[in-house]
């Protein structure tokens, strides 16, 4: 029993990916903080999965002084504090996730191709739903929007990114 056990655990997750894409993750406060635990380690399967086809960024708010300024933890996946341009690193589709619904304005103004929020904590932020394209959650009885934080539920998202259209560009 313990050897199928094992065998699950190490299954490959594979996708897919039809097209590059660029995932730009907003996270509170310092990136190691507990609070993002869920959404960082999220962050790190959907840049194992994808490949050299996603991009992962996560952009926090600081608490470390200026040497971990960026890092790179692996090829695609990025961890950088808010004000460090990091345009360079984008390819493809841009999109936006975030489970906090302070940076609402943000995502207005940013105008990525997607808007992602994971309501981490059945919040019902409305506003957040309002905007998002897609929500997620972490409640398991909530299975249509349940993205678990491993690689399956990696895989999820991704899937479910690549079948959602795009926003339409603002007016200029």
């Amino acid at each position: 029993m313990l050897d199928k056990f094992k065998e699950f655990l190490s299954r490959q997750i594979t996708v897919e990916i039809k097209h590059p894409m660029t995932i730009v993750a907003l996270l509170e406060g310092d990136y190691k903080a507990p609070a993002n635990n869920r959404t960082y380690t999220l962050m790190e399967n959907l840049a194992r999965i994808g490949g050299d086809q996603v991009v992962v960024i996560c952009l926090h708010q600081g608490g470390e002084s200026g040497a971990a300024a960026r890092v790179k933890p692996f090829n695609n996946f990025t961890v950088a504090k808010i004000g460090l341009d990091v345009r360079s690193l984008f390819q493809g589709r841009i999109i936006m996730w975030t489970d906090s619904p302070r940076y609402a304005d943000t995502l207005r103004t940013a105008h990525p191709n997607l808007i992602v929020y994971d309501d981490r904590e059945d919040r019902q932020e409305e506003e957040m739903y309002d905007l998002a394209d897609i929500v997620f959650s972490d409640e398991v009885d909530q299975a249509d929007s349940y993205i678990p934080a491993n690689a399956a539920g990696a895989g999820k998202a991704i899937r479910i990114i690549q079948n959602t259209p795009s926003r339409k560009p603002p007016r200029q």
